[in-house]
C-alpha cells in the first residue's frame, strides 16, 4: 500500500521519502508505516529546495497514530551525496571585526538601519549579518535606545527598514552552517516592537531551519536549539515533524543532551508520544550516567506532560537507589514529591528512603524533606517501621523549629497508617506541648484533622476539647471560605466529636448537635458493585432481601463513611438469620466490611488507621464485625456455590 500511495506524492520528494523511512526503521525496527500523503502537491514550481508538510499513519504494535511529517521537495531524484549533506562551519570574514565595531558604535536602531543601507550587500557575509539582527534586537528590547531619536523627522521610512530585514534575512539564509542560522532565528524571535516583517522573517528562518534539518545537516543539538526557539512562537505543527529527524539521530542522544531532549516533550502534541519512546529507549542505555539536575528535570517533565512509564520509572528508582547519599535535601524533596505525583512505588525507593531516614536522621536541617518523605507514605500508605520510628525521633528533637503546616503532614501519617511509634509518650508528650504551644498558628482544619488521626490509635485529644469545642475556634473556623474545605473540616469535627464519645471513658460527649445529612456520601464505585453482587449471592443463600440491609448509614451518627455498614444481619438465640423488621427478638447484631486493596497498608502489611477505627467503633454500638476481603469475593463470584460457603464460612 504503501508504495502505491507514494508514487501519487511528488516526484521531487521521492528520494528522500525512502531516505527518511529507511533511517527510522533502521532504529525502531519494530514500527511499520502504513501509509503517506502529501498535502501541499499543488505548491509552486520553485528553483530552490523547499520543505512540504505530509502526514504519516504509524503502527507500533496494536497502536496506531497519524503523525505530521517534514518532507524536502528538491529537483534532484538521486539521494544527496554524503559531502553534501555536511553542515560546513561558518568562517569569520576578513572585514568581521571592522563591520561589527561600527554595528557596536551605533547606539539606535535608527543609526543602525542607515548604516546598513550604506553598505553593499557583497560586503555583508551572514556571520556580519548575523550578529546584525542580534544587535538590532538587543537594541528592539533596549527601552531607552528603542526610544531615541522617535520624534526626529529624519527617521528612517518603514520601507527601507522592512528591505534592509529581509536582505540581513537572506544573507544568513545562505550561509552554509546551521548554527549561524539558528542564531538569525534566535534574533528574529527577540525583535518584538514594531516590526511588521518580524512574523515573514521568522518563518523564514524556520523554514530554511526545517530544509536543514531534513537534509540531515543538523546535529541532535541544532534540533533542541529549534525546538527551544520555535516553542516562543507556539508553533507545535512545527515541532511535531521533528520526530523523524530526533529518530534519525538516535545515536547522537548522549548524556550531554539526553535531559534537555525531555524538556522538548512539552512542547509537542501529536508526536509526543512517538518522541518520547525514542528518548526514553535512549535512556535505558544512559540511566546510571544521569546527574541529580537531570532526573530533577525528568521527573518534572513527567509530571507536566502526565505520562506514567513504569519502565522508565524503574530505571529512575534503581538511579535514586545507587545515589541517594550523594543528593542535597532540597534535590530529594523534589524528587520525592515528583515520584508521589506520577503516583509510583518501588522497593527500590522504599529501601533508598529508609537508608536515608536511618543514617541521617538528627542531621537532616529541613523540615520539609521529612514532611515530603511522610507524605510519600501515607499517599502510598507505606508502613515502614524504619522510616517512621525516625521521623518520630527527628520530631521528638526538633518539633518546636517545625512549622505548623508540615507538623501536620509528618504527624497524620502515623494514624493514618495505623502505627503506634516505639518512643511513643514522648512522641505524643511532644506533640502535645507543640500544639500548645503554636495553637493558634495552626489552620483550623488542619488541627481537626490532625487530632481525628490521632484518634486512630487510640490517642484522645482530651486537653484539647476545651480549646477545640470553644466558640472562639468555630468561629475561626466558619471564616474558611471554600465550601468543601468547610463541609469537610465540620464533618471531621463530628467524627472527632463520636469517636470520642463512644472510645474515651473521660469524655462528656457528644457536645456537637445531632447531624441532619443533606449532601450524599460519594462511595467507591468498586465497593458499590461489589456490594450489587453480594446483595445477589445473600439473596438466594438466605431467602429473599428482607434478612439484610445493605450499604446503610447509622442513623444518630455523623453522615460519613465511617458509619456507612456494607451489610447489616440480625441472629436470634439460635443462631438463625432474622428479617431485620424483627427487632424484638434480636440477639447478636454482625455488619460486614468489605476491606477494599486501598484500605490496607501498603503490601497489606495491616489495616488502614480510618478503617481500624471504623471497626472499633462499629463494635463499641454492639456490633459484631466480618471482614471480608474485595480481592477474594470478586475471585468467587463467578463460582456461586464457592461463594456461597465463603459467606456461611465468615458468618457463622
Amino acid at each position: 500500500m504503501f508504495r502505491s500511495l507514494l508514487s501519487r506524492s511528488s516526484k521531487y520528494s521521492q528520494a528522500l521519502h525512502i531516505e527518511q523511512f529507511h533511517n527510522i526503521n533502521k532504529n525502531f525496527p519494530n514500527v511499520y508505516y502504513i501509509f503517506a500523503r502529501n498535502s501541499q502537491l499543488n505548491q509552486k514550481k520553485s528553483d530552490k529546495d523547499t520543505v512540504s508538510s505530509s502526514t504519516i499513519v504509524v503502527q507500533d504494535g496494536l497502536n496506531f497514530r497519524e503523525l505530521p511529517l517534514a518532507i524536502k521537495q528538491t529537483k534532484s531524484l538521486s539521494l544527496s551525496s554524503d559531502e553534501a549533506e555536511k553542515n560546513v562551519p561558518e568562517e569569520v570574514s576578513a572585514n568581521f571585526n571592522e563591520m561589527k565595531e561600527k554595528l557596536e558604535s551605533c547606539n539606535d536602531l535608527d543609526e543602525v538601519f542607515r548604516f546598513l543601507e550604506n553598505v553593499p550587500r557583497a560586503e555583508i557575509p551572514p556571520c556580519v549579518s548575523s550578529f546584525a539582527l542580534n544587535h538590532i534586537a538587543g537594541l528592539d528590547n533596549n527601552l531607552g535606545c528603542r526610544n531615541m531619536g522617535l520624534n526626529e523627522k529624519n527617521n528612517i521610512d518603514s520601507a527601507s527598514r522592512k528591505s534592509i530585514l529581509l536582505k540581513l534575512c537572506e544573507i544568513v539564509c545562505e550561509s552554509r552552517d546551521i548554527n549561524t542560522v539558528l542564531k538569525g532565528l534566535g534574533s528574529s524571535v527577540r525583535i518584538d516592537h514594531g516590526f511588521e516583517e518580524k512574523n515573514f522573517i521568522c518563518d523564514k528562518f524556520i523554514a530554511e531551519c526545517l530544509l536543514r534539518i531534513c537534509d540531515g545537516k543538523a546535529q541532535i543539538e541544532n534540533i533542541i536549539e529549534f525546538a527551544s526557539l520555535v516553542s516562543t512562537r507556539l508553533d507545535s505543527r512545527v515541532l511535531d515533524q521533528l520526530w523523524s529527524p530526533i529518530s534519525d539521530k538516535f545515536q547522537e542522544i548522549d548524556i550531554s543532551n539526553l535531559a534537555k531532549m525531555y524538556n522538548i516533550l512539552p512542547l509537542l502534541k501529536s508526536s509526543r508520544r512517538t518522541v518520547f519512546k525514542i528518548v526514553e529507549k535512549r535512556t535505558f542505555t544512559l540511566w546510571w550516567q544521569l546527574t541529580v539536575s537531570d532526573v530533577e528535570n525528568i521527573l518534572s517533565v513527567l509530571v507536566k506532560i502526565n505520562f506514567q512509564s513504569q519502565n522508565l520509572l524503574l530505571s529512575l528508582s534503581k538511579w535514586i537507589h545507587l545515589n541517594i547519599h550523594s543528593l542535597s535535601e532540597t534535590e530529594l524533596e523534589k524528587i520525592v514529591g515528583h515520584f508521589e505525583k506520577l503516583d509510583y512505588i518501588h522497593s527500590n525507593l522504599e529501601t533508598a528512603l529508609q537508608r536515608y531516614i536511618k543514617v541521617r536522621n538528627l542531621q537532616i536541617k529541613n523540615p520539609s524533606l521529612v514532611a515530603a518523605i511522610m507524605s510519600y507514605c501515607q499517599h502510598f500508605k507505606l508502613q515502614s517501621n524504619i522510616i517512621l520510628d525516625s521521623v518520630a525521633r527527628y520530631f521528638v528533637a526538633n518539633a518546636f523549629e517545625i512549622p505548623p503546616n508540615h507538623i501536620v503532614t509528618i504527624v497524620k501519617p502515623f494514624g493514618v497508617l495505623n502505627y503506634v511509634p516505639n518512643m511513643e509518650l514522648k512522641f505524643y508528650k511532644v506533640l502535645e506541648d507543640v500544639i500548645i504551644a503554636k495553637f493558634v498558628d495552626f489552620r483550623p482544619e488542619d488541627l481537626i484533622e490532625l487530632l481525628l488521626t490521632c484518634t486512630y490509635v487510640k490517642r484522645y485529644p482530651l486537653n484539647f476539647v476545651r480549646k477545640i469545642f470553644n466558640p472562639y475556634f468555630l468561629e475561626r473556623l466558619n471564616t474558611i471560605e471554600d465550601k468543601l474545605e468547610l463541609e469537610k473540616a465540620r464533618t471531621n469535627l463530628r467524627l472527632l466529636d463520636m469517636a470520642m464519645t463512644l472510645e474515651c471513658g473521660r469524655y462528656r460527649g457528644p457536645l456537637l448537635p445531632r447531624e441532619r445529612p443533606v449532601q450524599v456520601v460519594n462511595r467507591n464505585a468498586r465497593l458499590l458493585k461489589i456490594i450489587d453482587k453480594m446483595s445477589l449471592a445473600m439473596n438466594e443463600l438466605f431467602g429473599g432481601y428482607k434478612y439484610f440491609l445493605s450499604n446503610k448509614w447509622l442513623h444518630q451518627y455523623p453522615f460519613s463513611e465511617t458509619y456507612i455498614a456494607d451489610f447489616i444481619i440480625h441472629f436470634d438465640r439460635d443462631g438463625n438469620i432474622m428479617p431485620i423488621e424483627e427487632i424484638a427478638k434480636v440477639d447478636k447484631r454482625k455488619i460486614i466490611v468489605i476491606l477494599m486493596p486501598e484500605h490496607y497498608c501498603h503490601g497489606k502489611q495491616c489495616i488502614s488507621g480510618p478503617q481500624a477505627a471504623k471497626m472499633r467503633l462499629f463494635e463499641k454500638l454492639g456490633y459484631e464485625v466480618i471482614r471480608l476481603d474485595y480481592e477474594d469475593i470478586n475471585i468467587l463470584y463467578g463460582k456461586p456455590t464457592d461463594l456461597s460457603m465463603y459467606i456461611k464460612e465468615k458468618l457463622f
